[in-house]
């Protein structure tokens, strides 16, 4: 008898050490590796550093905090993402900068 409640005494904690974690949801959750950033150089000399999230981007300007544009359209030929006050299009694979209403400007990198 002492022998059995020594070997369960022993075999438990060895047990517990294997146990798994189960998969993760089909679809949910948050992975914990973030999106990719490229990195732009515009006609102007604005440095952007972007991230492409789904239905919006993270865009980073110079050594300002990152803010993030919710897309307006997208089509094969453009994506354009704005807050009102600045804009990022995607056009055929270009990147285009621009603030306000001004044209915006061809961006380089990636």
């Amino acid at each position: 008898m002492r022998m059995r409640l020594l070997i369960m005494a022993i075999g438990a904690p060895a047990l517990a050490g294997c146990h798994t974690a189960p998969p993760p949801a089909a679809g949910g959750g948050a992975s914990i590796f973030p999106p990719p950033v490229s990195r732009y150089s515009c006609a102007d000399g604005t440095l952007l550093a972007v991230r492409l999230l789904g239905e919006s981007a993270s865009v980073q300007v110079g050594d300002q905090a990152a803010i993030t544009l919710p897309q307006l359209s997208s089509s094969a030929d453009l994506t354009s993402f704005s807050n009102g006050r600045q804009l990022l299009e995607i056009r055929r694979g270009q990147v285009f900068w621009g603030l306000g209403r001004s044209t915006p400007q061809p961006c380089t990198g990636g």
